[in-house]
């Protein structure tokens, strides 16, 4: 897979801002998880996650599973600068 970079999304104004994930939540992450989850840890909000996953700009690796995006998680790990290895 190819390296995970940060790709450049529209801001948006803190009232509105999608809450990220707490550590705890991070530490409890399956091997996979859905596209909406992914983009809350990345402060993305849905239909910008969906935007992205659709141009094959998200942030990190996403796989299609039928209609139903997921991400794996050592991917988004990395994004967030959390994986250990």
């Amino acid at each position: 897979m190819s390296e995970c970079s940060m790709p450049t999304v529209p801001s948006v104004a803190a009232s509105t801002a999608t809450p990220t994930a707490t550590f705890a939540e991070v530490a409890d992450l399956p091997v996979m998880v859905d596209l909406l989850t992914a983009g809350r840890m990345l402060g993305v909000g849905r239909t910008t996650a969906y935007k992205l996953a659709q141009a094959g700009e998200f942030p990190c690796p996403v796989v299609r599973v039928g209609g139903v995006y997921k991400v794996p998680t050592i991917g988004l790990l990395r994004v967030l600068g959390l994986h250990t290895a």
